[in-house]
């Protein structure tokens, strides 16, 4: 199986529109990843109840599947029926080997009414033959949370920060 078909479809002004199309890679290989991780876990506290944990992993990965998108790849084509100017756009998976790190933690809070807990979370990897980044993976992430108990339910919200992710391959969005 591979991506196929529209991936996006974005406005970029006035009758102007960028179609960015999956390219058919049928050919592309499993990955395989040999990982380490360490974490730790400590919970303190009675009635309202404490919890930390934080992890560090690293993965060595062959046949990464790394997703490339050209926001535009080509000159413009007119489409006479909608009346927009359409720029050709293009994302491509592609096999490579790759080495990822990151980490994440958080701290939460729970009482018997209600929660708060905050959490971030990084990750880094780059191609192994070249040292360029990545250009699927996640951004760095931070996010704090917070809800209340009910008997049957818990309702909660959740606010999260995400960082750019500049550091991909050279020609990927």
């Amino acid at each position: 199986l591979y991506a196929d078909g529209v991936h996006f479809v974005a406005p970029i002004g006035p009758g102007q529109v960028v179609v960015n199309e999956f390219q058919p890679t049928p050919h592309l290989k499993p990955e395989y990843a040999r990982s380490e991780e360490a974490g730790l876990r400590y919970r303190w506290g009675d009635a309202a109840r404490w919890q930390l944990s934080a992890n560090v992993w690293r993965s060595r990965v062959d046949n990464f599947v790394d997703s490339v998108v050209v926001f535009i790849s080509g000159p413009p084509s007119f489409d006479p029926a909608s009346g927009n100017l359409i720029f050709p756009g293009t994302t491509t998976n592609l096999n490579t080997d790759a080495d990822l790190n990151g980490w994440e933690t958080e701290l939460r809070y729970d009482a018997d009414a209600w929660y708060a807990q905050f959490g971030a979370s990084a990750v880094d990897g780059e191609h192994r033959d070249s040292g360029e980044g990545l250009s699927s993976l996640q951004q760095d992430r931070a996010y704090l949370e917070s809800g209340f108990h009910f008997d049957h339910a818990t309702v909660g919200a959740r606010l999260i920060g995400a960082a750019a992710r500049d550091d991909v391959a050279a020609g990927s969005l």
